[in-house]
């Protein structure tokens, strides 16, 4: 079944690749979406995709790249909405 998941990612996440980390694991699973740097030093990501998948991405936000250091990862599972065509590294 396919779900959307929001997620805010906080601890060392950005200046260490975590994004371009996050776009590839993305490709990989074939999922949709996007993620972005927030102002206040958080990783912010919507993601759609089958429910299998989207589990799959959340154990690669939760363990981030090399270099950095998840300290916190919260979650909003929602309907499947449609909202993206493609996965994207927001700037």
């Amino acid at each position: 079944m396919k779900k959307s998941l929001s997620a805010v990612v906080s601890g060392r996440v950005q200046g260490v690749g975590f994004r371009y980390f996050i776009y590839r694991k993305a490709m990989n699973l074939n999922v949709l979406g996007w993620v972005r740097n927030r102002p206040d030093g958080k990783v912010e990501a919507l993601i759609e995709g089958e429910e299998v998948d989207l589990e799959k991405m959340l154990f690669e936000l939760r363990q981030g790249p090399s270099g950095s250091r998840v300290d916190k990862c919260e979650l909003v599972w929602k309907p499947y909405a449609q909202s993206v065509t493609s996965f994207k590294v927001m700037h």
